[in-house]
């Protein structure tokens, strides 16, 4: 039930963002994590190449970047994980090829 409400409250962030001028994913999501107080999301699709942080009360997009970052060469590799540091300042992603990014 859990999981049911956080794809519900993600797809109306997403379906938000894109009315907006400044959108957000146009292909599906793989990957949610919230951050330890509930307040803010990263959002990761492979289909579009964006890493996403949201605020979750607003729904507003506060910050995003192309993931090209995890590519070594030519290869193409997505997104495993990624978290919020402690001081919740940073994150912290890994993909399948061994890159880690801050």
């Amino acid at each position: 039930m859990k999981t049911l409400f956080l794809a519900f409250l993600l797809f109306s962030v997403v379906r938000l963002t894109l009315a907006q001028e400044f959108a957000g994913h146009t292909h599906d999501v793989l990957r949610v994590k919230f951050n330890p107080e509930g307040t803010q999301l990263i959002s990761y699709s492979a289909g579009d190449g964006w890493l996403c942080l949201w605020e979750v009360k607003t729904g507003r997009l506060l910050w995003r970047t192309k993931t090209e970052f995890i590519q070594k060469a030519d290869e193409y590799y997505t997104l495993t994980s990624f978290t919020f540091s402690p001081d919740q300042h940073l994150i912290a992603s890994a993909s399948a090829n061994g890159t880690i990014q801050l």
